[in-house]
């Protein structure tokens, strides 16, 4: 931040930003000392005619072109696949593999917020669908919602009931879940 009691000088400030730290560095020269994620440094300088802005809007506002926009660069996990699925049949010296069991899951929300986990299960299990695991899903940071949400599960031989609309109450949304591998 600039010092207004001390025209043409800047004060040392450490300013966060999601990719990069900023410090003024208090040197008469007026410059940017830029510190990345990556631990390398880079300094610019800012003209003297911004010296003596009230803020960093303005600071960065005049003189847009002696500016470099430095792109946001987003890291996302690459995905682990699976590299091998065992085949064999049969105990392998006492070690045993549990195959997966397929299943549909899916995200059920917009229902009334009294319903429970069991009234939806007998309701499904009553329009024909099989094999029914319903959990009720709480909100996240403390947020309030005015409705219910589950994680419904059934057989894959189910899914022509498990899709069909008119099996499912008016106004319900239902959305295929996401798995998530949250870095295990």
């Amino acid at each position: 931040m600039l010092n207004p009691a001390a025209p043409n000088s800047l004060t040392r400030n450490t300013v966060s930003a999601n990719t990069s730290d900023v410090i003024l560095d208090g040197t008469s020269d007026s410059s940017v000392s830029v510190m990345t994620n990556d631990g390398t440094n880079s300094t610019a300088a800012m003209p003297a005619s911004v010296d003596n802005a009230s803020s960093w809007a303005a600071t960065a506002a005049h003189d847009l072109e002696q500016w470099t926009q430095v792109p946001v660069k987003v890291h996302k996990q690459p995905r682990r696949p699976v590299k091998v699925t065992g085949k064999k049949t049969g105990d392998a010296a006492g070690v045993k593999g549990v195959p997966r069991k397929p299943i549909l899951a899916a995200y059920v929300g917009r229902l009334h917020k009294d319903t429970s986990e069991e009234v939806l299960t007998k309701y499904l299990t009553d329009e024909g669908m099989r094999g029914i695991v319903c959990k009720k899903l709480t909100a996240k940071n403390g947020k309030k919602i005015n409705t219910a949400a589950f994680f419904v599960s059934c057989c894959p031989e189910s899914s022509e009931l498990f899709y069909d609309e008119t099996r499912w109450p008016e106004g319900s949304e239902l959305r295929d879940w996401i798995f998530r591998n949250n870095g295990s």
